[in-house]
Formats: structure tokens, sequence, C-alpha cells
């Protein structure tokens, strides 16, 4: 995983996307009233910190949560076989993860997918598969 989020944060530096939610307005598909997303609690918190706070524009290529979630999708693989681990709760939370993010306007779909394909990538390099 830590492989994964260097080689994501060095991307960050010379690939600076911006995330949906910044650029959608910025291109003016999207109101910058309905930039952010609407909800109780959580989302509002999560406003909060996003929008009031310092903003971070250029982290969304690539994704470094769907790294993650490949590093975690495969290793629960591996501990509790596919069924078990790739196939139950951990294939869940990897679908759950991306379409999050996705849903939040914080990635693009290619975003996800060359996060997950980073974090199999960092896996190949540490030795995992070999």
């Amino acid at each position: 995983m830590l492989l994964g989020y260097a080689i994501s944060y060095i991307l960050f530096s010379l690939l600076p996307a911006w995330g949906s939610r910044w650029a959608l307005v910025e291109l003016r598909l999207l109101k910058e009233s309905e930039q952010q997303l609407l909800g109780y609690g959580l989302t509002r918190a999560i406003n909060h910190i996003m929008y009031r706070g310092i903003a971070h524009k250029g982290g969304a290529m690539l994704s470094s949560h769907a790294s993650t979630a490949a590093v975690f999708l495969f290793w629960s693989a591996h501990l509790w076989g596919f069924w078990g681990g790739a196939g139950a709760g951990a294939g869940v939370l990897v679908i759950g993860t991306a379409l999050g993010a996705i849903y939040g306007r914080h990635h693009y779909v290619s975003d996800i997918v060359a996060g997950m394909l980073l974090g199999v990538f960092a896996l190949w390099a540490s030795g995992f598969f070999g």
C-alpha cells in the first residue's frame, strides 16, 4: 500500500488533474451552487472540511483509494480464498469505495481504473504474485 501511495502522490504533482467537483464547475457544466452534495450529518461535515478549508484540487488522477482497495481485494482473496475474501465482503467494500469516489465527485472512472492497476502493479513489484 505504501508503494501505491508513494507513486500516487508523485503522479499527483506530475498530473494535477482536478476531480469532477472542481472541473465540472470550471467548465460550466455544473452550477457552483450544485458543487457540494446535499445530505445530513456526515455529508455536511465533509462539505465543511472540503469547501471551507484548504481545498486540494489536484489529486484526482490516479486514485490512491482505488489502489489501496485493489491491494485489499487481492490480499483478502489470498487469505480467505476468492469466495471468502474477494467474492464476499472485500468485493463489496471495493465496489463501494469505487462507486463512492465517483458519486462523491472525487474521481472519474478512469482515475479508479488507473488506481486499481497501480495497486496490482504495487503487489507485483513487492513480489506478492511470485
